[in-house]
């Protein structure tokens, strides 16, 4: 398989925002959502300013600059929405900035939502707190009219996005 690698400081606002899937390689948590998912991804964020992700972890919801992920044993695939008008981008782009802005036990991590995952009982989960994938799910949802399946990791959405041609890989960011 031919990669498009691209250099994630260099992606202009203008193509944003992406959707970065996150594939650590090394990492005890990492192994243990791809084991459990028996997918490649461990963790789902969005890259709505230049150099700048919105991120949903064990730490809270915050923003961060990519380069935290620009690791040797991280492996980042950036997926494009091809239809992003000027409405849906603002719309999208609002749905992340106003979920920044609340206070920190809005923007808490959904552990129970873990626990659900873990027992393979998706239900079982925090009303009031996110995953990683329940964020960007948030997010996309009414701007894009995707509606994900409940308790979806980062695996299963980006096996849903290589199934829906409004979906483009924009590219891959990994060291040699």
């Amino acid at each position: 398989m031919e990669y498009k690698r691209i250099d994630p400081l260099k992606i202009p606002e203008s193509d944003l925002p992406l959707i970065v899937c996150e594939e650590d390689r090394r990492s005890f948590l990492g192994w243990a959502i791809k084991s459990h998912s028996k997918g490649q991804y461990n963790h789902i964020m969005e890259l709505f300013k230049p150099c700048t992700v919105a991120s949903q972890d064990p730490g809270g919801f915050k923003e961060k600059p990519i380069d935290l992920y620009l690791k040797p044993q991280v492996f980042l695939k950036f997926w494009r929405y091809k239809g992003l008008t000027e409405d849906i981008k603002k719309d999208w782009l609002s749905n992340i900035n106003n979920d920044l802005k609340q206070p920190w036990w809005r923007k808490r991590y959904d552990f129970l939502g873990i626990l659900g995952q873990a027992l393979n009982i998706k239900w079982i989960q925090s009303p009031w707190a996110n995953y990683c994938s329940e964020r960007v799910d948030k997010h996309i949802a009414k701007p894009l009219k995707i509606c994900l399946s409940k308790g979806s990791t980062p695996s299963d959405i980006n096996m849903a996005f290589n199934t829906n041609p409004k979906f483009e890989v924009y590219g891959y960011w990994f060291m040699d």
